[in-house]
């Protein structure tokens, strides 16, 4: 910032009258009205800044989840959706899950299902609310610290609404870099209270902020480095290394604030195998990506284009890359060091970006990302702070000339429109992901997109973002399998089982979920293929590694209808008793019963799913299927009156099913049995019974081998359709009696 600053603008919190004009005959009532109106100006520029916020972000606020850490750490979390109980806080304090440790961002996230519920919308809103708090923070620092007030609300309002904010904002996972700043930002201010008038009391506070900081994120690690910066400008009190040497000690609190958050972090981070070894990631490679990263950060903050949520690491970096950073950063350091006498907010700025970056800026890699626009949230500040020193210095006296003001708020209005654009990107997962796919092309962004599109059944696409994926790199096995599960979707059988065993010879014993997965699409092939035994192994081969509650079930399913009921029984009783309030559990186990020929103990299954959804049609069909099977008849007669009320169409429909599963050649007896009994259900509505009742409860006679009953039934059926007039029918019945009394099943109609 430049050092004449307008005698109108006064540090925050000291208001001075401008005495140039020597007017010594000023009164108290002159003062009051002068602070009267400064206070009301700063009050509309408060109010100003916040408006312009939610004018640009408040998009975010009807935003959904996104598939990235949200579902690990708000979604599926029990802790976070059972709110803030005793349990929960304790948790989010001890807990390193996820290979991080910030209570106070866990502890946030519950107040939100507390205040908002567990929609996403809660979430955002309180997102938002704290970017405006920390625009407002950004503002009082910068005035505290230079003494210009608008010009620290132009850098205020330039921080708030730039594009790069959009991944803090609109991400809620990324709530902990938010509290994080916001906690940063106060430690900052109480420090400039502190250097004004120390004390320990004062040092206690800022020792306080920077603890809570450190609990949202360990982002604020190098916050007592920048402190002692700031001490040398703009609060002067460094003024010799032996200042230098007293400033660094008497931080003493803040230093063992920091090396605790270091430890508990590099703790939290190896456990959850987040960090990158050196055979992973050189050297070499971890100093150019570090330094290119500089790089992209000042050049997006200059021009914010192209920024996504995911900046793939490359497995090497062009040399002209390398060239760049080097002289960015010696060009930026050298320039920084040079202004120090006349532009010293230029050497704070660029000192302070490069430092407040370390922690995040790639020399420890975590993850697989060069680079992500939610790191420079805080170092973007001083450098902003920089940027607009050089600026405003270049332009000399004419900065403060109306048409420098005129073209500053022309180039805040594409800003603000850039930022509106990018925010739509955040809608939801598919929308950031299909955007980063288009930008930084990688197989990790393809991937996301897949899933998603596999999630919402859209398989064509979702084959064609997996196939993606694989291209780029072929040897990650979860690609291929995402892929096998897509083919398979759109019922592409023989390339859905090759790339299912492609990534069987691919995954290790570790990855037991995408195993499962695979060897969920090879059973069923050989289902197709009429290979059971081959089927049976391969399904009990995928229910002893799955881990998830859906993929078990749906493996036990479909073992149970590969042929072995018996096999599948055990499985899907575990999944019920883990979840008794699953109406599909308790139905999962009613159909294994079912399958056994338990009529008593698939009745009290299927009756249990229909307390738990008693409106589901298809579900109280079965229970009155089960109840007449199992000799209930006065409960089934019951159940299907309430049935047909729920479902007039219940009668028709249900005989159309009974008789395929009576009369197909692939029926199993099992099948058979149940449309035996289905046709029975329908017959107790109606007196006389249709016909066609007895008619498909004869072939589900005959097809139990109980012919003499399918003779009698058909017998009794044949007389019913005469009566009515409808000699086709009963010539038909007729035949099927014929065969019924030689001993055997009549042919499929």
């Amino acid at each position: 910032m430049p050092r004449n600053r307008d005698r109108s603008e006064r540090p925050a919190g000291r208001l001075a009258l401008d005495s140039a004009a020597g007017h010594s005959e000023a009164t108290t009532g002159g003062l009051d009205r002068t602070r009267n109106r400064v206070l009301w100006q700063n009050l509309g520029l408060g109010a100003l800044l916040v408006a312009v916020v939610l004018a640009v972000f408040g998009q975010a606020a009807w935003f959904g989840y996104v598939n990235f850490d949200d579902p690990e750490y708000i979604r599926n979390s029990k802790h976070v959706e059972g709110g803030p109980t005793l349990e929960n806080l304790k948790w989010g304090l001890t807990t390193l899950y996820f290979a991080n440790w910030h209570p106070l961002t866990w502890w946030s996230w519950q107040a939100d299902v507390a205040l908002w519920g567990d929609n996403p919308e809660g979430h955002h809103v309180t997102n938002l609310l704290i970017h405006a708090v920390n625009a407002l923070l950004v503002w009082r620092v910068m005035w505290t610290l230079t003494g210009l007030r608008f010009g620290s609300f132009l850098l205020a309002l330039v921080f708030a609404i730039h594009p790069l904010r959009w991944e803090s904002v609109a991400w809620i996972s990324e709530r902990k870099g938010l509290l994080s700043a916001l906690f940063a930002l106060l430690a900052v201010d109480r420090y400039a209270a502190y250097a004004r008038s120390p004390s320990l009391v004062r040092m206690g506070i800022v020792a306080v902020c920077l603890a809570l900081s450190l609990m949202s994120k360990a982002m604020a690690v190098t916050l007592p480095a920048v402190l002692l910066v700031l001490d040398w400008r703009p609060l002067g009190r460094w003024k010799s290394w032996r200042d230098g040497v007293w400033l660094a000690l008497e931080k003493w609190p803040l230093w063992l604030l920091v090396a605790g958050s270091v430890f508990v972090t590099f703790i939290a981070q190896q456990r959850g195998g987040a960090v990158r070894t050196l055979h992973e990631v050189s050297g070499v490679q971890r100093v150019l990506g570090a330094a290119w990263a500089y790089t992209v950060y000042v050049g997006q903050t200059l021009w914010p284009a192209n920024l996504c949520v995911f900046y793939p690491l490359p497995d090497h970096r062009p040399w002209w890359q390398a060239v760049v950073a080097i002289v960015v950063l010696l060009g930026g350091t050298i320039g920084a060091i040079l202004a120090a006498r006349r532009w010293p907010a230029v050497t704070v700025g660029w000192l302070c970006y490069l430092g407040m970056l370390v922690p995040v800026i790639g020399l420890v890699q975590l993850g697989g990302q060069a680079h992500a626009d939610r790191y420079v949230y805080l170092p973007s500040i001083p450098l902003l702070a920089a940027i607009g020193t050089v600026a405003v210095g270049l332009l000399g006296p004419r900065a403060r000339s109306f048409g420098v003001g005129v073209a500053f708020a022309v180039l805040l209005i594409p800003l603000a429109l850039q930022s509106v654009a990018q925010g739509r990107v955040w809608r939801n997962g598919r929308t950031l992901w299909l955007h980063a796919a288009r930008v930084a092309p990688c197989a990790e962004s393809w991937w996301n997109v897949g899933i998603l599109n596999l999630d919402a059944r859209r398989y064509d696409d979702a084959a064609r973002a997996f196939q993606e994926a694989v291209q780029l790199v072929p040897e990650v096995p979860e690609y291929h399998a995402g892929l096998a599960a897509a083919l398979d979707g759109l019922e592409r059988w023989d390339e859905a089982e090759a790339a299912a065993s492609s990534a069987l010879k691919l995954a290790g014993a570790d990855l037991q979920e995408t195993r499962a997965r695979c060897h969920l699409i090879l059973g069923k092939g050989a289902v197709r293929r009429g290979d059971l035994p081959e089927a049976r192994r391969l399904l009990e081969e995928g229910l002893g590694t799955a881990r998830n509650v859906e993929l078990r079930s749906e493996i036990a399913v479909r073992l149970m209808r590969a042929g072995a009921p018996r096999e599948a029984l055990p499985h899907l009783t575990r999944i019920r008793d883990d979840d008794p309030d699953s109406s599909a559990a308790q139905g999962n186990v009613g159909n294994a019963y079912l399958e056994l020929g338990d009529w008593q103990a698939a009745a009290d299954s299927f009756g249990k799913a229909v307390e738990l959804l008693p409106r589901e049609p298809r579900l109280r069909s079965r229970w009155v299927t089960m109840l007449l099977a199992s000799g209930q008849d006065d409960a089934a007669r019951r159940e299907v009156q309430i049935l047909v009320k729920m479902d007039s169409n219940w009668p028709v429909a249900s005989l159309r099913a009974a008789a395929r599963m009576t009369s197909s050649a692939d029926s199993t007896p099992s099948q058979i049995a149940e449309g035996y009994w289905l046709a029975a259900a329908v017959r107790l509505l109606f007196d006389p019974p249709p016909p066609e009742a007895l008619d498909i409860m004869g072939m589900g006679a005959a097809g139990q081998g109980r012919f003499d009953e399918a003779a009698r039934l058909g017998e009794e059926a044949a007389k019913l359709a005469r009566t009515a007039g409808r000699e086709d029918l009963a010539k038909a019945i007729d035949t099927r009696v014929e065969h019924y009394r030689a001993g055997r099943r009549p042919p499929t109609p």
